[in-house]
């Protein structure tokens, strides 16, 4: 009885924000606006765990400015991100080509959506994709040099900071498929950072979860769990509102 209940809810949160007009095709009731993902792949699974189990729902009321998603997929949690809060500037990263080329049409109408063909890194520089057969949601990232054909642009979040000059990142999603572990060995940028979103990945690359939480917790944030997701918010920010 449980597990159909589940469902049930499942089925009543997606139905709740998404339309299905076609086999591939989707639209999200609250803007009208379209995105594709592909058939036969995890994309629909993405759609299910932003849109139906609400995994980035962040329970603090806020109005971001500036947000990143990095590893953004197909652009499914940016259309989520500009839903919730479409006054942000959203910055979309994604290294995958296949994945970016459907991010950028997905995306292609929404201004304040910029997408980076990159990857989130520990140093700028170049990176090479190296698919593990888990489908097109299961890439990982290693360093390579510029003489590599297959190389991507990396990046880090003191470059995007530098890019787009910005004093604070209000959400930064990272879901970089164990990535995560270099990008957290140098984290002195998360005293700029409002709240955090992050999938763990150890299963793909040992040492992640230790990566992070010995950096999270040099900073004074509170956490939330939200299915795969550890969101971890700002104190100050709770007692700003609190004083409100």
């Amino acid at each position: 009885m449980d597990k159909i209940l589940k469902k049930l809810l499942w089925l009543y949160r997606i139905n709740k924000n998404i339309k299905i007009i076609g086999t591939e095709k989707y639209k999200i009731r609250e803007n009208n606006q379209n995105f594709k993902i592909r058939k036969g792949t995890s994309d629909f699974m993405v759609v299910s765990d932003i849109f139906g189990a609400n995994s980035y729902k962040i329970n603090y009321d806020f109005k971001p400015k500036f947000i990143i998603d990095a590893g953004a997929n197909i652009g499914i949690g940016s259309l989520y991100f500009n839903m919730k809060y479409p006054e942000a500037s959203i910055i979309a990263i994604e290294p995958e080509k296949s994945n970016y080329k459907l991010l950028c049409e997905n995306i292609s109408e929404i201004k304040n959506i910029k997408p980076i063909n990159a990857g989130l890194w520990n140093k700028n520089g170049f990176i090479e994709v190296k698919d593990i057969g888990l489908g097109k949601w299961g890439f990982i990232v290693q360093d390579t040099d510029e003489n590599n054909p297959n190389k991507i642009t990396a990046i880090t979040i003191e470059k995007i900071i530098e890019l787009y000059n910005v004093d604070k990142i209000d959400i930064l999603k990272i879901d970089i498929e164990g990535s995560e572990k270099e990008v957290f060995e140098k984290s002195e940028w998360l005293g700029k950072v409002n709240i955090l979103i992050i999938e763990l990945h150890d299963r793909m690359k040992k040492g992640c979860s230790q990566s992070v939480l010995n950096s999270v917790m040099k900073f004074d944030f509170s956490l939330q769990i939200s299915g795969e997701n550890l969101i971890f918010i700002k104190n100050e920010l709770i007692e700003e509102k609190k004083l409100l």
